[in-house]
């Protein structure tokens, strides 16, 4: 997926024949969107849905700051079975040339997540019966991404991502009333996304 994604940048129209426009961003909008989250060793198909603030720093450089809440079936056969759920906060920085209808824009930035994870009744009580695991987490934390997009009529948006974090799953055993032990199992979220957005010019 991330070579489809480097093929896709270089196809794009960043360097257009004609003369770039500079008045073809908004010096500030709100970005509304939605769309989907490729599988990977650990995740099943997701959704996800989020807004981002947008503000034009100096042409054609555009700071974005988000956050987006997503959800996903987790895949992973060493992992317990269940659902993740997330809330990601975002800075990116893109950078974007186009002309009267059509914008393309690249870019990248820092993520860090807050993640959960609900158990199936099934793997719950499994982790209980044969592994004496009363409680599974997920840590929180930092992570990256890079994307590639069109803007048409300044409206409408169509995004590609990469996105790679790497959490920690959490297993609480409790020994005594007073007492418990923890261990850590690694985690890959290592996911491409696809999502349509909507500009609010403010």
């Amino acid at each position: 997926m991330l070579e489809t994604l480097m093929a896709v940048t270089l196809s794009l129209p960043i360097i257009p024949i004609t003369r770039p426009v500079y008045d073809t961003a908004q010096d500030a909008s709100i970005h509304i969107y939605g769309g989907i989250q490729s599988p990977n060793r650990d995740l099943n198909t997701g959704f996800e849905t989020g807004a981002k603030f947008e503000y034009l720093f100096i042409h054609p450089y555009i700071l974005r700051l988000g956050l987006d809440y997503s959800r996903a079936t987790i895949t992973d056969p060493f992992a317990p079975s269940g659902t993740k759920n997330s809330w990601t906060i975002s800075s990116d920085m893109l950078v974007y040339i186009g002309n009267d209808g059509i914008i393309s824009y690249l870019g990248g930035g820092l993520t860090y997540g807050f993640n959960g994870i609900t158990l199936d009744n099934s793997s719950r009580d499994s982790l209980k019966t044969n592994l004496d695991v009363d409680e599974v987490g997920l840590t929180n934390n930092f992570g990256y991404r890079v994307f590639v997009g069109l803007r048409f009529e300044e409206k409408i948006v169509f995004e590609m991502s990469f996105q790679q974090s790497n959490p920690d799953y959490i297993y609480r055993r409790q020994l005594a009333p007073d007492k418990f032990s923890i261990q850590h199992l690694d985690g890959t979220f290592s996911v491409a996304r696809v999502t349509l957005g909507y500009l609010i010019p403010l």
